[in-house]
């Protein structure tokens, strides 16, 4: 069953609608991800508007400007473009998976034709769920609404894989749990430790952007006890 929550929250922001409805019209599929689903199903206000698509970036590109959408092609590299709606930006992303080199976090981007292949990359399950506008359906492989429920972090692959991939999610983890109070599984947490030296490769700026993030949450002692009993705290303010 489709949370009302989503539902209503979508009708709230009709160009989500708006665009479904153009790309389904073009025999596209897309879906919206990440943050706003996860958002909208916990009935929370976000600007953060992701969508993933079978379309490549170049026919993303055509179609919205072909109906009179300004796109900027800043991520194209990574299959992404980018259109505004008034203040609010939306991103539309190629399906794809994503390898890593060992010593950076910056994937290396294969393109998919598999949504699930494309949510498994995800950084946890409660943001690996997408959802199809126009035929009204959650698409939720790695049980992202059951962890939502329960307040649970999880990643959608192993987690050791996905620490170690993208060390940046250890700081994310911590992030969500001062910002929406949620709290990670016994494995997940315990996957930090293991993988701990790997925030090395993460740029300071980055890990700059999710601490800030972190210090404005609701719970945000409860973010730093995660960071501290991790021993994160020692690469980020070792101080």
């Amino acid at each position: 069953m489709v949370p009302t929550t989503l539902i209503n929250r979508i009708k709230e922001n009709s160009f989500l609608t708006e665009l479904s409805s153009l790309f389904n019209r073009n025999q596209f599929s897309l879906y919206l991800v990440g943050g706003a689903v996860r958002d909208f199903i916990l009935d929370i206000d976000t600007k953060d508007f992701d969508f993933t698509t079978n379309a490549t970036p170049e026919e993303s590109k055509k179609l919205l400007e072909d109906n009179n959408f300004k796109t900027t092609s800043i991520g194209i590299k990574y299959g992404t473009i980018e259109t505004a709606f008034e203040d609010l930006t939306v991103h539309i992303t190629q399906f794809r998976s994503d390898t890593y080199n060992e010593n950076s976090r910056k994937p290396e981007i294969i393109k998919s034709k598999n949504i699930n292949e494309d949510l498994i990359r995800r950084d946890f399950t409660i943001n690996a769920i997408a959802f199809d506008i126009e035929q009204k359906k959650l698409i939720d492989p790695y049980e992202g609404l059951k962890d939502l429920s329960k307040g649970k972090l999880k990643t959608p692959d192993n987690p050791n894989q996905s620490f170690s991939e993208d060390p940046l999610r250890m700081i994310r983890m911590c992030r969500f749990i001062s910002t929406h109070g949620f709290f990670p599984d016994k494995e997940t947490f315990a996957s930090i430790k293991q993988n701990i030296e790997r925030i090395e490769i993460v740029s300071k700026e980055r890990i700059r952007d999710e601490f800030s993030k972190l210090v404005i949450g609701d719970n945000v002692a409860m973010g730093i006890q995660a960071l501290v009993e991790s021993n994160l705290i020692d690469y980020i303010v070792p101080e």
